[in-house]
């Protein structure tokens, strides 16, 4: 048998799908191994060094047997009283071996440790997490994710939520909740839709008033994602007495029983409660205009939680973040992590 690891290139998509959707045990059009979306996840430039391939097949007699792609990012820590840092890190996605690659994907980390010193991923599965503990990743952290429902009859449609008669009385129990007071924003926000991100976002960025830390928010990888291939995504500009204080992105995935809208990232310069609130209603009305039953959104720092408590949304479950970081780069674990379904591919699977 002939092994070898190497680049992937735009000829491998549609094997690669197959590949995908098989060595995961998904549904041949599910959405992460769509062609159209690895073509773009992998080929569409998002930055980072360009001596980096964008993803690595293992074969074995020319078949496909284990892939890996690779989000560039870079980790920042900025704000008051933090030590300016800048870390290039990588973020592994679609890491999977076969049956027939057995051995495959410890070579294929391998070849990506080289890359970079720093190395993260969110809620690997089992088998990934057994061989990320083997070669140095950690939890870092566990992310909440919190949600809110915003339409409550989404369940009358939901034939896979049990018998018509628990179905309504969960529809009734939602309507409730839906109308309990919730606190208000003291000043209202102005949210400006955007096609492309430019200057503006950079400088929310460049004056953050807490210390933080965080991947790339540069309008590179922002403009990446407002460019995929289906048309679930939209960027805003929050406004405040005219001035830019931040950046939102947000997506509406249709789904057979429910449709899913997330806060995909918000951004803000201040860890103002009232303007944190505002955004996090505004971000949640412009879901639920866009025809969104649930919302969801990570909650990894004080502020967006707080805002998302006094916005109705509730913790539901909670992914592990990892890091791989023998050299000892990163931050001390008491600044705040500003984490979000922006980090990788978890906005659009």
């Amino acid at each position: 048998m002939t092994d070898a690891i190497r680049a992937i290139n735009p000829e491998d998509i549609p094997r690669l799908s197959r590949f995908l959707t098989g060595a995961f045990g998904v549904p041949p059009d599910a959405t992460f191994a769509a062609p159209e979306v690895l073509s773009w996840k992998l080929f569409d430039p998002m930055g980072g060094p360009a001596d980096w391939p964008s993803g690595l097949v293992a074969e074995t007699d020319g078949q496909i047997v284990g892939s890996i792609s690779l989000h560039p990012t870079v980790i920042h820590q900025t704000g008051p009283s933090a030590d300016p840092i800048g870390i290039p890190a990588i973020h592994p996605i679609d890491w999977v071996v076969s049956e027939a690659g057995k051995g495959m994907g410890a070579r294929l980390l391998m070849r990506v440790h080289r890359l970079a010193k720093v190395h993260l991923a969110i809620g690997l599965t089992p088998s990934s997490a057994a061989m990320g503990n083997r070669t140095g990743y950690v939890i870092r952290q566990r992310i909440p994710v919190w949600r809110r429902l915003l339409v409550p009859w989404y369940r009358l449609r939901n034939q896979g939520g049990g018998g018509w008669a628990r179905r309504l009385l969960g529809t009734a129990r939602d309507a409730v909740g839906l109308a309990r007071p919730r606190r208000s924003p003291t000043l209202p926000i102005d949210l400006e839709p955007v096609a492309e991100f430019g200057s503006d976002a950079e400088q929310v960025v460049g004056r953050l008033a807490m210390p933080l830390c965080f991947t790339r928010r540069d309008p590179v990888v922002l403009n990446h994602f407002l460019r995929f291939p289906r048309p679930w995504f939209e960027g805003r500009m929050i406004h405040r007495g005219g001035s830019a204080r931040g950046f939102l992105m947000l997506s509406v995935v249709p789904q057979p029983s429910v449709t899913r809208g997330t806060i995909v990232d918000c951004f803000l310069d201040d860890p103002d409660p009232d303007l944190w609130l505002a955004s996090i209603r505004a971000a949640t009305e412009e879901l639920r205009r866009r025809g969104a039953d649930v919302a969801e959104c990570f909650a990894t720092t004080p502020w967006i939680t707080e805002a998302l408590r006094d916005s109705g949304y509730r913790p539901v479950f909670d992914i592990p973040f990892y890091v791989r970081d023998r050299s000892g780069l990163l931050p001390p674990a008491d600044v705040p992590w500003h984490l979000t379904q922006l980090e990788a591919d978890y906005a659009y699977t």
